[in-house]
C-alpha cells in the first residue's frame, strides 16, 4: 500500500492503480476487510485525481462503508471527503455537501484537522454558489480555523525541530571538545612514556659504555 500512495503523490496515477489492486488481491486472499477499506480509499481517490468520478465514487464508497465496520474514524472522514470532492466534480452538489457534512463529523471524532480544513474549503464554495451565504460563513470560518491551527502546528514543529538540531550540535561540538582534549592528553602520555624509554635506553648504554671502559683501563 505504501507504493501505492507514493506513486499516487508522484502522479504516477496507473502505477498506483496496479499496486492498489494488487493490495487488494492479497487482502482478499486474508480476509482482512480493514486493510481492503484502505485499498479501497487510495484507488478512489487515485480516480477522483483522474476524474474518472463514477469509478471513484464507487470505490469511495466501499471505503467509508468498510471503514464504519472497523470504527477507523480517521479512514471514514478520509473517505468521505474525497467522496465530497468526486460528486462536487461530478455536478452533483447535494451529495457533496451530504459527504462533506460526514467528513467533518468523523474529522472532528478522530482529530483530522486536514479533512476539516478540506471540508470546510468544499462546503463553503458549495453553500456561496447556492446563495446559502450564512452556512457558507461558517463553512469558511471552519476552513479558517483549521487552516490556522495547521499552520500553528506546523511552526510548532519547525521549531521544536530547530531546537533539537541546535542542541544536537551544542552536544556534538562538546564529545567532539571531549575527545579533542582525551586525544590531546593521551598525546602527552605517550610523548612521556618514549621520553622514558628514551632515557631509560640512553643511561643502560651510557652505563654499558661506563663498564666497557673500565674493562679496557684494567
Amino acid at each position: 500500500m505504501v507504493m501505492a500512495q507514493i506513486s499516487r503523490d508522484l502522479g504516477n496515477y496507473q502505477e498506483s492503480m496496479d499496486y492498489a489492486n494488487k493490495s487488494l488481491l492479497i487482502y482478499g486472499k486474508n480476509a482482512d476487510s480493514c486493510m481492503m477499506a484502505q485499498a479501497y480509499l487510495i484507488m478512489g481517490s487515485t480516480k477522483q485525481v483522474m476524474g474518472v468520478y463514477d469509478s471513484a465514487i464507487t470505490l469511495l464508497k466501499l471505503s467509508e462503508k468498510q471503514s464504519r465496520k472497523c470504527k477507523i474514524y480517521t479512514r471514514v472522514s478520509r473517505s468521505l471527503v474525497s467522496l465530497g470532492k468526486s460528486y462536487e466534480s461530478a455536478g452533483n452538489s447535494r451529495s457533496a455537501i451530504q459527504s462533506y457534512e460526514e467528513a467533518i463529523k468523523f474529522a472532528k471524532l478522530s482529530g483530522q484537522k486536514q479533512v476539516l480544513k478540506a471540508a470546510g474549503l468544499g462546503l463553503y464554495k458549495l453553500y456561496n454558489d447556492a446563495g446559502m451565504y450564512k452556512d457558507a460563513l461558517s463553512a469558511f470560518e471552519l476552513y479558517h480555523h483549521s487552516h490556522d491551527s495547521l499552520f500553528n502546528e506546523k511552526t510548532t514543529r519547525l521549531l521544536a525541530q530547530k531546537e533539537l538540531a541546535y542542541t544536537y550540535e551544542k552536544e556534538k561540538q562538546a564529545q567532539e571538545l571531549m575527545l579533542e582534549q582525551e586525544r590531546a592528553e593521551q598525546e602527552q602520555r605517550i610523548l612521556k612514556q618514549r621520553w622514558l624509554i628514551y632515557t631509560f635506553v640512553g643511561a643502560f648504554v651510557l652505563m654499558v659504555l661506563l663498564v666497557l671502559a673500565v674493562y679496557r683501563n684494567y
